[in-house]
């Protein structure tokens, strides 16, 4: 028999509360936007640092490939694991983690020329720490809200984002300009000190018991075969893969800054800055949104992000450029939330671990090949290039996709996800 999640028929039946007015997730929302705000300050530091090292795109690339390529080759483990044990306990391991992960970087960071090799080594580590870290931090969220409440939880998930992309950035730019590397990297690391203290006071109220967690039989080639059988949410992976090498902007912004906008480092740490302040608006509408039809706008959103890639490429002064990031800002949030949201309620309960695990695979884990080809591209053809590569993919992406996210085989999928 297959476990559900507790509490789910009776909550269905009541009014529904928005997810903030439960203390435990209020204080995870914030704790996370808090965290992620510091990975945006660390991703800053990292970037300028290597970019003024080297001037390569390829590089660049190498940072991804570092602290994400981990996620790609575990991810699917990772998650199938999630589906025997509690999301708060591997939180608790994965963050503490991170802390150390982000110290040490700082204190290598010190060193006016701090080795490569060091600072790739670290993003590597902090790699193989997200690559249980990740799909953890996407299932406790329905262990703290439940699948009743899961639309507008995702949504406010994009939020915290959307805040740190907006803060993270410029904070990181400010750091990097004033006092150097190494505070964008300590800061990181005090950033895991309030996640830390909610999951030691707080216990998700609708995670699954030990014995139910015991009953389970997942394992990564059951999720990974339930995933790509689903159309909805093969297509949902593949188009979200691509949006966030869209967003993964240290293979190609800086040289994008430097050399197509002559701007500088402050000018880079807006331009990121610019994908937070389009990222709000964009999951509060996917917040609007959530509802019937995920799927066919889920694919309406993915046009505006290659609509919105292309007017960037396009820019020629900074102003345009500005306003081109803030609208992929506010298609790719929006269409991230839409498919998050999407897989999650297509995934049986049994598996939801797994298949978040290969959503972790797939974005960011994908980003270490993405990355390196949009490294790749800025070296050879220059950085616009990779926003009319991406725009043309995109397109031809949900072309391919459109059927499958068709409400009609949507709903084809919800029914067999429920059986």
């Amino acid at each position: 028999m297959q476990p559900t999640d507790n509490n789910s028929s009776t909550a269905l039946l009541e009014p529904v509360p928005g997810p903030l007015r439960d203390p435990a997730y209020r204080s995870w929302f914030f704790s996370q936007a808090l965290s992620s705000a510091g990975v945006q300050t660390q991703t800053i530091g990292a970037a300028w640092v290597v970019y003024l090292e080297t001037h390569s795109g390829v590089a660049l690339a190498l940072i991804p490939v570092a602290t994400l390529g981990p996620g790609l080759l575990l991810g699917v483990f990772a998650g199938a694991l999630l589906d025997r044990r509690d999301a708060r306990s591997v939180l608790l391991v994965t963050q503490s983690l991170a802390l150390i992960a982000g110290a040490v970087l700082g204190i290598i960071s010190l060193n006016r020329n701090p080795p490569l090799a060091a600072i790739y080594g670290i993003c590597f580590l902090t790699g193989l720490i997200n690559a249980f870290d990740g799909p953890a931090r996407q299932v406790i969220v329905v262990d703290f809200v439940g699948r009743h409440r899961v639309d507008k939880a995702v949504s406010l998930f994009e939020v915290s984002l959307s805040l740190s992309r907006m803060a993270g950035p410029a904070l990181g730019g400010v750091l990097l300009d004033v006092l150097g590397p190494a505070a964008c990297f300590f800061f990181n690391a005090g950033t895991y000190i309030g996640p830390l203290i909610v999951l030691a006071i707080y216990t998700p109220q609708y995670a699954a018991t030990a014995a139910e967690r015991a009953e389970r039989t997942s394992a990564p080639r059951a999720a990974a075969r339930f995933a790509f059988r689903s159309g909805p949410i093969r297509s949902c992976m593949l188009i979200a893969a691509l949006c966030t090498t869209v967003v993964t902007t240290t293979a190609y912004f800086p040289e994008f800054s430097a050399e197509s906008l002559h701007l500088g480092s402050k000018g880079y740490g807006a331009l990121v800055a610019c994908l937070g302040i389009g990222a709000l608006p964009g999951a509060l509408l996917a917040a609007r949104l959530a509802g019937k039809d995920r799927g066919r706008r889920v694919a309406i959103a993915a046009l505006g992000v290659g609509a919105a890639t292309l007017l960037t490429g396009l820019a020629p002064v900074p102003a345009l450029a500005f306003a081109g990031v803030i609208l992929i800002g506010l298609a790719s949030i929006c269409l991230l939330a839409l498919a998050n949201t999407l897989v999650q309620l297509l995934a049986p309960p049994y598996l939801r671990g797994g298949i978040m695990g290969l959503w972790v695979m797939m974005m960011p884990g994908m980003t270490p090949i993405t990355g390196f080809g949009t490294g790749f591209l800025t070296d050879t053809l220059g950085p616009r290039s990779v926003f009319f590569a991406i725009t043309i993919i995109m397109t031809v992406l949900v072309a391919c996709c459109w059927r499958p996210l068709h409400r009609d085989a949507l709903d084809a999928s919800v029914a067999g996800g429920k059986q």
